[in-house]
């Protein structure tokens, strides 16, 4: 098998139960240490009844999660279905699946193929090669809650550097809406990036790409189809560059429970407070990547006060409170009809 056994770092730490399998691990050679050495006659029965009720403890303190990890090495049929070498919008599409034999690229990243712009000829000019990878989120074993992604890659650069370029796209609704990740401004909140995402220039050695859409910012379901498109493009001049190699694509979900999911928030800020015989004003921020997203505003008796739609561009509402009894109320802001970011204030 092709499958790297050196999984990329950047997403090792944002998932508990990725830690908690260090902990685990740690766990059991402490109880063989202290087997040895307090000379304590423990079976493995009786170890594995400790590291299961171990993990018991660990999930009942924690939303629960799941997640999922395949890998695209190119070395053997292994997820290659998931590549999709666009050849309707480029008869002659340049991507390659195999051995790299040129200048600069010499060799993959786990040998012996990668996905390379011609595994043997420098890239033509005025070229725009397109491959895309479509993912059908596996089955959540939890039943409910949101999915979140990620992508990360192995790649090599040798372009005319500003004028012939790589870029990657994201799709979370099989292709309806498209994410350039490279110049979006809309959905910039909603995703974390650990580079650059214009693949232009020349890399002397290996480097890595990661990106990690937030959960609650799309939406994604387990059986959703979700699309990432990998382009390359050339300008009018011809040179002897190699082009664009990526390697080892590792594809990530992280199945999140409903109750792990509506615990992602969003600070409200409301001025002035306390407030008497006048409007109050309340702000919000980073709401580009929630749905169906509502104002509402509760006495202490849970009657609603108030209520408005709010834009998904918006950064404020203001409320009046002229004729509301003295009293605490609370600002509530929902999408879906779940809320996502509350606090209190005061009328006298």
């Amino acid at each position: 098998m092709g499958i790297k056994q050196d999984c990329p770092n950047i997403l090792l730490n944002i998932h508990f139960h990725k830690k908690c399998c260090l902990l685990l691990h740690a766990i059991h050679l402490f109880l063989k240490f202290f087997c040895k050495f307090v000379s304590l006659t423990i079976t493995i029965k009786s170890m594995k009844k400790i590291l299961i009720l171990m993990v018991g403890i660990l999930i009942s303190v924690q939303t629960y999660s799941q997640w999922n990890w395949p890998i695209i090495t190119f070395d053997d049929s292994t997820y290659l279905n998931y590549i999709i070498i666009d050849t309707i919008s480029n008869t002659n599409n340049i991507w390659q699946v195999g051995a790299p034999d040129k200048i600069n690229f010499t060799q993959a990243y786990s040998q012996p193929n990668a996905m390379v712009t011609d595994t043997n000829q420098p890239y033509p000019a005025n070229d725009t090669s397109i491959f895309y990878i479509r993912y059908v989120t596996p089955e959540n074993i939890w039943g409910s809650g949101w999915v979140q992604t990620a992508l990360v890659f192995r790649y090599k650069i040798d372009t005319d550097e500003d004028f012939d370029f790589g870029k990657i796209e994201f799709s979370p609704d099989n292709g309806q809406l498209w994410i350039d990740y490279s110049n979006d401004t809309i959905y910039n909140n909603c995703y974390y990036l650990t580079s650059d995402p214009v693949f232009t220039g020349t890399s002397v050695s290996w480097s890595q790409f990661g990106v990690y859409n937030e959960p609650y910012s799309f939406n994604i379901n387990d059986g959703d189809t979700v699309w990432y498109r990998f382009t390359f493009i050339s300008d009018g001049i011809q040179n002897q560059n190699d082009g664009w190699m990526i390697d080892d694509i590792y594809l990530e979900d992280i199945y999140e429970g409903v109750e792990e999911s509506i615990n992602r928030t969003i600070s409200l800020n409301i001025y002035p407070n306390p407030v008497k015989n006048q409007s109050v004003f309340i702000l919000f921020e980073n709401i580009t990547c929630f749905d169906n997203i509502e104002l509402m505003c509760y006495n202490v008796y849970g009657l609603m006060m108030y209520k408005e739609r709010v834009d998904r561009h918006q950064s404020e509402s203001r409320v009046s409170t002229e004729g509301w009894p003295p009293g605490i109320y609370m600002a509530i802001i929902s999408s879906n009809g779940t809320a996502i970011g509350k606090r209190k204030f005061v009328v006298e």
